[in-house]
């Protein structure tokens, strides 16, 4: 039996997003630059043609963390952070908490 939010392999996933009032152009780049400053590494790939932007960094050999950037208006998106892999589930409110806060301090000038 699977504990609560634990997927199929038996990993977990958390994520977190934040509205920003600006095209996804103007958001994507910037959100790359400060997602990969705190993580110490740039992205393993990234998407910025697709339908939703998106840039992903292999963080070891299981955990992964994507970045999305949905148009949900025009001049309106979503910025959004999904960390999955998450071996231990004990250490999944944590890493939720930690893209909390850096969603919270995302700005544009960054």
């Amino acid at each position: 039996m699977r504990a609560p939010g634990q997927k199929a392999a038996g990993t977990f996933s958390v994520e977190s997003t934040r509205a920003i009032r600006a095209s996804a152009p103007e958001v994507y780049g910037p959100a790359i630059r400060v997602v990969s400053e705190w993580l110490g590494r740039e992205p393993s790939g990234t998407s910025p043609g697709a339908k939703a932007p998106n840039a992903r960094w292999t963080l070891d050999a299981r955990e992964r963390l994507l970045l999305t950037v949905t148009t949900v208006r025009e001049g309106s998106v979503t910025l959004g952070l999904t960390h999955s892999g998450i071996v231990d589930g004990e250490a999944a409110p944590a890493a939720k908490a930690a893209l909390k806060e850096l969603l919270a301090g995302f700005e544009l000038s960054a």
